[in-house]
């Protein structure tokens, strides 16, 4: 089951691939155990990079996977390393000028590879002058005109923005007694389906992460956190009279 739900987490599938390859690539270790049984691994170590893997063009797609792919990582016990840019839901520049590139791999490889400058670009920390602010001047790598609204000024206090999910996420990692490092003994896999990848920890947390094309019901709780919006009213219940988790979207929730 386990394994099933890991394979359909390929990196096609999220527009951060690391983030999942690795992620999986630890969730593995574990998904030999059956499900409900103690993850006994010591700790995790998820590393993210900004990338978009070639051929997946729908990005704010892969930004909704993105999402989704945070809130797994950072439920999971050990350490997390958040790569810069990924709070801003920042896409890998794939359309850099070739007399731009600076990258080694470029000169080395006679142009064959483009390299890594594409997710190298500035960050913009403003919406608007010669380098989105990041400097007085122009960048040594230009930014994409959509970067303005994606900037740290534009989301910031923006309740639904990407920037806003990553501090909201990193705050109840810290306060959460469940969450943060642990020894991964309280981690139990659940079973709710074949395109769900869910776990709970314990004292009284889960964290449930729809990977199929359509909505799943959601688990009973108190949602602490979703990577999308939720319609929680009475009239958006499913056929099973419960809320229900949109695809590609991940909630945290408070067990009883």
């Amino acid at each position: 089951m386990i394994r099933a739900q890991l394979a359909s987490m390929t990196p096609d599938r999220f527009a951060l691939p690391r983030r999942l390859v690795l992620a999986v690539a630890l969730l593995s270790a574990a998904a030999s155990q059956a499900v409900a049984q103690p993850l006994t691994i010591g700790s995790f170590t998820v590393v993210a990079e900004r990338r978009v893997v070639p051929g997946v063009t729908d990005v704010e797609l892969g930004r909704r996977r993105a999402r989704a792919a945070l809130l797994l990582e950072l439920a999971l016990p050990g350490g997390v390393y958040l790569y810069q840019g990924e709070e801003l839901g920042l896409e890998e520049v794939e359309d850099l000028p070739d007399e731009l590139l600076q990258d080694p791999t470029w000169f080395r490889s006679g142009g064959a590879e483009r390299g890594r400058d594409g997710c190298r670009v500035p960050l913009p920390w403003a919406s608007s002058g010669p380098s989105l602010g990041f400097g007085s001047a122009q960048g040594w790598l230009p930014q994409p005109a959509s970067w303005s609204g994606l900037s740290v000024e534009a989301q910031d206090g923006e309740p639904a923005s990407m920037l806003s999910l990553y501090r909201e996420a990193l705050r109840l990692r810290r306060d959460l007694p469940s969450l943060g490092a642990g020894t991964g003994a309280d981690v139990r896999w659940l079973d709710l389906g074949d395109d769900v990848l869910a776990f709970g920890r314990e004292p009284g947390f889960g964290c449930v992460v729809n990977t199929g094309s359509t909505p799943v019901p959601l688990p009973a709780g108190t949602v602490l956190l979703s990577s999308g919006p939720l319609d929680l009213t009475p009239a958006a219940a499913g056929s099973g009279g419960r809320p229900e988790l949109p695809a590609d979207t991940a909630v945290w929730v408070a067990r009883g």
